[in-house]
């Protein structure tokens, strides 16, 4: 597997047309002008069959076709009988192009239009529910424009022709239970975002998201499109394709952040034999084993702070004021340990206290990072964390331009 995939799917009576602008521009044009998008995304757009009314692939028009036939020396060759079927089965025919189709991606991102994000979410939820156990590509974003996640009125009148104008009625018990699905099991869902068309009349403002209830869990965005224009932005300035494009921007850095998560320590390549923090350690003499934790847990605080979204760097500051505290309260009541059990034991209460006194909001942060943390406080040219009262800066610094 390589590269990440944008993978677009389209709406009711739509195909390739639903993505191009009026200068022919597709969506993925204009996202692809974004170097950092292009650099690490691929587009591919999923296509089904799909139309309101379907007179040339009737069973009447097939049926013409075979009784033609019947005659001696006439061999009519009619069209490929395809039908109209529910959204439901589109999201296994979106399974199997997935699996064959983009199967060397490891990361995909859907952004579909009106029933395509039903499409998108019967499948990922399918796909969280293991289903799919021969898909490996994984969903890290999905996006909605103009989806009707709670039905379509309008839809409903003429359900009678089109078993997809049917199902996508306001009162639909498919669309009503793969929405209440989504809802409950929202945590395990992949990032997600609801576009609305102010001035959609076939989708309302209160069905394009599928909970107004909690709007920090399900994050919508007002644009001035209507139901058609929503996934034909005219250009990179239209809030259509800055919203989209955000999320890819966003999704990128998940992904460089579960990169740099899965990076593991190797102490032959990570010595941190001349940084200010094991300086501080050997001059106090501490204890090799907690020596080369100390290296460990920096090396992977390290990775996490150079790798961590722009947004979470607030939290890490915060975090890092909490450690510190804690170490000044556990330090000054160890006079009596040796300075490895000095911080043998603040290693230990960091373990202790990492779900309570010094808990993070951020799941990827864990005790080890923690640990590491208070090593880049000590890594600093100043006493804050020292591990021997007796060792001041100037005895640092000289043993740092031995080192040097």
């Amino acid at each position: 597997m390589r590269k990440n995939l944008v993978l677009f799917i389209h709406g009711l009576t739509g195909g390739t047309d639903t993505w191009k602008n009026s200068n022919s521009e597709s969506f993925s044009d204009l996202l692809m002008r974004n170097e950092q998008i292009k650099e690490k995304f691929d587009f591919m757009e999923f296509e089904y069959f799909t139309k309101i009314v379907n007179v040339k692939n009737s069973m009447i028009s097939q049926g013409l076709v075979k009784l033609v036939n019947y005659v001696p020396g006439v061999n009519f060759k009619g069209p490929q009988r395809k039908k109209n079927v529910s959204f439901m089965t589109l999201s296994e025919e979106l399974a199997t192009f997935i699996q064959f189709d983009c199967n060397e991606y490891s990361n995909i991102l859907i952004v579909a239009h009106s029933m395509g994000g039903l499409i998108g979410k019967k499948f990922i939820l399918d796909l969280n529910s293991n289903n799919y156990d021969d898909i490996q590509s994984e969903v890290l974003g999905y996006i909605s424009l103009a989806t009707p996640h709670k039905g379509s009125i309008p839809a409903a009148l003429f359900g009678k022709v089109n078993v997809n104008l049917k199902e996508l009625g306001p009162l639909s018990k498919e669309v009503s239970d793969v929405n209440d699905c989504w809802v409950e099991n929202i945590e395990s869902m992949p990032n997600s975002r609801y576009v609305i068309a102010k001035n959609d009349d076939y989708v309302n403002q209160i069905s394009s998201v599928p909970s107004s209830t909690n709007k920090k869990k399900f994050k919508s965005f007002l644009v001035d499109h209507d139901h058609t224009s929503i996934c034909k932005p005219e250009s990179v300035a239209d809030l259509s394709l800055k919203i989209v494009e955000k999320f890819i921007l966003e999704t990128i850095q998940e992904i460089d952040l579960n990169q740099s998560l899965k990076l593991k320590y190797d102490p032959s390549l990570n010595s941190y034999d001349k940084e200010i923090f094991v300086v501080k350690m050997l001059l106090a003499q501490i204890d090799d084993k907690l020596i080369d934790d100390a290296k460990e847990s920096f090396f992977y605080a390290d990775v996490i702070l150079k790798s961590a979204p722009k947004k979470d760097r607030d939290i890490f500051d915060d975090l890092k004021i909490k450690v510190l505290s804690m170490y000044k309260t556990y330090s000054s009541c160890s006079s009596n340990k040796s300075n490895s059990e000095v911080v043998q034991y603040i290693h230990k209460k960091i373990i202790e206290l990492d779900k309570s006194a010094i808990d993070c909001v951020l799941q990827y942060v864990s005790f080890i990072h923690k640990k590491g943390l208070l090593h880049h406080e000590s890594n600093k040219k100043n006493l804050k964390v020292n591990w021997c009262k007796s060792i001041d800066l100037e005895q640092i610094h000289e043993e740092i331009k031995t080192n040097a």
